[in-house]
């Protein structure tokens, strides 16, 4: 540190001793800096006399003007940075923004590698039906099959069944002769089967038929239907033929023989026959 001499108008005394540095204040707030004033000329230093001992501190005289600010001296070094304050409260969070833009779609990626098959689900319930479809254009016929062999010739002649209505399906069985008149053979042949039937069936007890040609019985057993039956064909005992052939002209006739307790309405009779001539 050094020191100026300058020019006043009053008798500065001697300058006493050096008292200790007092301790360094807390530091002030910055003021506004102000304006740098011109910097006055440097007057000639004259030499320094020898210290005399210092005398004892007059009254300060009044203070002189300002003289002009001499030039800064250089920068003394810099104090230790006192210790941190405490932080403050952190203060409340400011209301949130409105959402940006959102930002272009970026490129897709390349698509990983496909998982395994998953359990197959439950089958869904059927679907209606569709309508069916128009049908096909039918196809061309096919060729025509080699021919079968030949049957062989029946050398029983020709077969004929002849079947008469002998009594109304709403007429009661009666123990009759000539039911239903005469009947007269148009050719010659034999006799393989013969049969009985009614339409409404009798109830309890046997229904007897007989077939006579000529006036004479042709049957060693005769027909009969069973209780609540129609037919002779079911009949727990089956009719036996005694006398088989018979000749163009012969004259067929037929009895009741016995009725049911509860009679059956209505009767046809059936021969099975084998025609040998006409």
């Amino acid at each position: 540190m050094f020191t100026v001499s300058k020019s006043y108008g009053f008798n500065k005394g001697a300058t006493g001793a050096q008292g200790a540095q007092g301790a360094t204040g807390a530091q002030g707030s910055t003021g506004a800096q102000g304006a740098t004033g011109a910097q006055g000329s440097t007057g000639a230093q004259g030499s320094t006399g020898a210290q005399g001992s210092t005398g004892a501190q007059g009254a300060t005289g009044a203070q002189g003007a300002q003289g002009s600010t001499g030039a800064q001296g250089a920068t003394g070094a810099q104090g230790a940075i006192g210790a941190q304050g405490a932080n403050g409260a952190q203060g409340s969070t400011g209301a949130q923004g409105s959402t940006g833009a959102q930002g272009a779609t970026g490129a897709q990626g390349s698509t990983g590698a496909q998982g395994a098959t998953g359990a197959q689900g439950a089958t869904g319930a059927q679907g209606v039906q569709g309508s069916t479809g128009a049908q096909g254009a039918t196809g061309a016929q096919g060729a025509t099959g080699a021919q079968g062999a030949q049957g062989s010739t029946n050398t029983d002649g020709s077969r004929r069944f002849i079947e008469i209505r002998l009594l109304d399906k709403t007429t009661d069985n009666t123990v009759s002769t000539l039911v239903g008149g005469d009947f007269e053979m148009p050719f010659t042949g034999t006799l393989n089967a013969v049969f009985a039937y009614v339409d409404t069936a009798g109830v309890t007890g046997v229904g007897t038929y007989d077939f006579n040609k000529n006036g004479t019985t042709v049957l060693s057993t005769k027909v009969t239907i069973d209780s609540t039956e129609k037919s002779s064909r079911t009949a727990t005992t089956p009719p036996v033929i005694s006398v088989s052939g018979f000749t163009k002209g012969d004259v067929f006739t037929f009895d009741i023989n016995g009725i049911q307790t509860t009679p059956a309405k209505g009767l046809s009779i059936i021969m099975d026959t084998t025609v040998t001539s006409f």
